[in-house]
Parts: structure tokens; C-alpha cells; sequence
């Protein structure tokens, strides 16, 4: 997927400024960390907390922090600051701590990664959600060393994004499979080409569901899911937001991918990093950019050598081969032989640009219930990170003796994108 790399500087700066504010003092943080998390009055002496001992220390040694019944405790020298909402959120997790100096001040602070609630998903997975919590050694008013607070919890992005960022997504005519994610600032317009593509910089794809004959739903509604922060060893902020989609035909809810947000500390604020807001497609739902299919026709025809197998059973109701086809020549020869499943049985493979055709030797017959029931699939990359399963449809066409499978792929490819190309039929 491809990263949004032109996100408008005010869009950026409207969006990173309901991040966080380092603005808030002690006190309204922690009338706010009640309602986030609740309070406990069991020390966890199973996690080492004690008064005298600290159940956590920073990497540099600068930041302590101890467990004291309902209190935690958190110091660097002088600096000190109780808070006496956060046992119960300890004892479920220990909290990520890192030193590091986020506002470039010479002085490092501290942030915190601490567990707020597990949430069900729609889908049937579950989700944990952090808050995070920048603490900044100050003297207040009063002369005393303490700490000011800046907080990011999953509800401080939700109304300044939907008032700042306009997104939908639509589902492409030409192939039921792919939905389209698109986002653009609120002052302009998603913008689409003849073909019903984004034309902006803001655009991502993910597969829709299907039914077990892949069968694609038809797109009804999408939303916004939950927003979840992140705190590396490095101190860098990430924060995911879910895109949930529904459908015509089922109740169930899917989320496709996330849109991904780097934060930084700028001018006393914590802000999403321009440039580097992008969506990205769930794994099991990553599909090809169709943007990016070519309009140039081209054909592979590969020819089976070997003879005839001595099979008893005429069916074709298994394949499982992979060819690497951007090194082949339009026409060509090649034994399979030696290549497990009933590949044996098929005469010539014939690529496109758009498709992938079988035709049986003689006397073999393609397994049409493989057909229907959706069982195949044609995957890029096969065992790597990035793979993707491209199939779209596939039919049979028995006629007379001679039986062809067609499998249609879910857009139009460049032959020298197609260097691991797995074919997988039937059973």
C-alpha cells in the first residue's frame, strides 16, 4: 500500500492538535485518570512493588516508579508526584516506561504505555487499549518539584478527525473484491478517474469478505473502530485507527486495515508527523494496488511435455504449482512430471494479463465442485510478507473431450510483476 505522502500542513496541524496537550496540569489529569482507570487498593507484591523497592526504573536510571498500596509513586531525584488511580492498571500490566528527551530541550521525560481496557471486536477478536502519558519534571506555582502531565487515550482523536479529515469507502464495480479506502482534508473533494479510482494520494484497497464460494458482499456502510496507540524503545508515538466495513448480505462487521499516525512533540503539543498518515490493509485482506495495472495486453502459453499419466481417476481435483512467470518467453515447453498434484494432468497454461487458462490433456476433466465451492486461488509471493492471493472468479467449459479452466484474475498485471506465481485448484 502506498503511503500518504502529500497530507496538507494544515490538515496535519489541525488533526495533531486533539493528540495531546502538554498544557494540562496534575490535578485535571487526574480528575481524568479516574474515569480512565480504576482504582485499587491491593499492593502487587508478585510484581516487586513495594515502599522501598521500585517495580519499575528507566533505562538511564533517571525514573522510578513504586507501588504503595492504592499510590503509585513516580520519582526522578527531587521530582516527585503520586497518582492514586493507576494500581489497578499495574497490576493487570506493567506499563512501558521510556526516558527519552521528546521536546528537545536537553532534558529527558518520561512516557508511559499503560494498560486501560480490553475491548471485543466485531469480528470476534480482542483488542488491549493504552493510554499514554508524557510526564515532564516542572516547579508548579507553589515552588514544589513535580510533574506536569499530557495524556492520549482512544477518544482524544475522534471528533477533531472527523471535523478535519474526509475519507469514504466504495467498492469497485469492475471487481466486487477490492474496496477502496480514500481520505482527503475536509476542504477538498475525493476525487475519482472514469474507472472509479482515486486519483489523490490518499488512497488504499483491501479485499472485501466473502461467502465460502467467493462469493463477494455487496459494501453497505463504513466506519471509524477504536484508536490505539503504541510506544516503541525509542520513544517514538504511533497511533492505528480501525476502518470497519459492513455489508448488504451479512451482520457481521469487518475491520480491513488501519490508518496509521506517527505523533510528535512540536511547539508544547503532540501532533500526527506530515506526510506520515497512511492506510494499510489487515494481512488477510491485502490486495494489489489496481492503480497500478498495466494496459498492456501479453500472453504466456506453456506447454506440457510429458506424457500422458496413468491416473484411474480422470478428475483434476487437485494443483498445487508455482511457476515463475516473469522469465518466461511468450512460448515455451517444460516437463511436469516432477511437479506433485494433478498439474500432470494439464495439457498447456496459457498467462494473461488477466487471467490464467488450463486445458486438460485428453480424457481428464477439471473438478467442478472445486469451481463452485471457491476452492482456488492464485498467490504473488507465496511464503512471503507481502503475498497476495490475486484470483477473482474461475469457470469450466467441458466440452467434448477437451475440459478448460479459466480463473479470472482480480485486475490486469504486468508480466514482470508476476515472477512467483502459485496456482492452487481443489482439494
Amino acid at each position: 500500500m502506498k503511503k500518504i505522502i502529500a497530507i496538507v500542513v494544515a490538515v496535519a496541524l489541525a488533526v495533531g492538535t486533539f493528540i495531546f496537550s502538554v498544557s494540562y496540569r496534575n490535578k485535571k489529569n487526574e480528575e481524568y485518570h479516574q474515569s480512565l482507570l480504576a482504582v485499587s487498593s491491593q499492593e502487587d507484591e508478585s510484581q516487586g512493588g513495594s515502599k522501598n523497592e521500585p517495580v519499575l526504573v528507566s533505562d538511564d536510571g533517571e525514573y522510578e516508579l513504586y507501588v504503595d498500596g492504592e499510590i503509585v509513586k513516580v520519582i526522578k531525584g527531587d521530582y516527585e508526584i503520586e497518582m492514586n488511580n493507576w494500581v489497578d492498571s499495574f497490576n493487570t500490566e506493567l506499563p512501558k516506561i521510556v526516558s527519552e528527551d521528546i521536546d528537545n530541550d536537553d532534558e529527558n521525560e518520561l512516557l508511559l504505555k499503560v494498560y486501560a481496557a480490553k475491548h471485543a471486536n466485531d469480528d470476534g477478536t480482542k483488542t488491549s487499549i493504552y493510554a499514554i502519558f508524557l510526564l515532564d519534571p516542572v516547579i508548579n506555582a507553589n515552588g514544589e518539584k513535580t510533574f506536569e502531565i499530557a495524556t492520549a487515550n482512544t477518544n482524544t482523536w475522534v471528533a477533531p478527525f472527523a471535523e478535519t479529515v474526509r475519507a469514504e469507502v466504495t467498492q469497485l464495480k469492475s471487481c466486487k473484491k477490492i474496496l477502496q479506502f480514500a481520505m482527503e482534508s475536509i476542504e477538498n473533494q475525493i476525487v475519482y478517474d472514469e474507472n472509479g479510482l482515486g486519483t489523490g494520494d490518499y488512497v488504499g484497497y483491501a479485499a472485501a469478505l466473502s461467502d465460502n464460494k467467493k462469493e463477494y458482499y455487496t459494501y453497505k456502510n463504513w466506519s471509524l473502530g477504536r484508536g490505539v496507540y503504541d510506544l516503541d524503545d525509542d520513544g517514538n508515538i504511533t497511533l492505528q485507527i480501525q476502518v470497519l466495513v459492513e455489508y448488504e448480505e451479512i451482520e457481521e462487521k469487518q475491520i480491513i486495515g488501519f490508518i496509521n499516525c506517527k505523533i510528535q512533540l512540536e511547539d508544547g503539543v503532540f501532533s500526527i508527523v506530515p506526510k506520515e498518515i497512511y492506510f494499510e490493509a489487515m494481512d488477510a485482506y491485502r490486495v494489489s494496488d489496481p492503480r497500478e495495472a498495466t494496459d498492456k495486453k501479453w500472453s504466456v502459453t506453456l506447454k506440457n511435455t510429458a506424457s500422458r499419466p496413468d491416473f484411474q481417476n480422470n478428475s483434476i481435483d487437485w494443483i498445487d504449482c508455482k511457476f515463475d512467470v516473469s522469465s518466461m518467453s511468450s512460448s515455451q515447453s517444460q516437463s511436469f512430471s516432477n511437479i506433485t498434484s494433478k498439474i500432470k494432468c494439464v495439457d498447456t497454461v496459457k498467462f494473461t494479463q488477466s487471467s490464467i487458462t488450463m486445458t486438460a490433456k485428453d480424457g481428464y476433466l477439471f473438478y467442478g465442485n472445486a469451481a463452485e465451492n471457491g476452492s482456488f486461488s492464485v498467490i504473488l509471493n507465496e511464503g512471503e510478507k507481502n503475498e497476495t492471493d490475486i484470483a477473482y472468479t474461475c469457470n469450466i467449459k467441458n466440452e467434448g473431450s477437451e475440459s478448460v479452466l479459466v480463473i479470472k484474475l482480480d485486475g490486469n498485471y504486468a508480466k514482470s510483476d508476476l515472477d512467483s506465481v502459485s496456482i492452487k485448484f481443489g482439494t
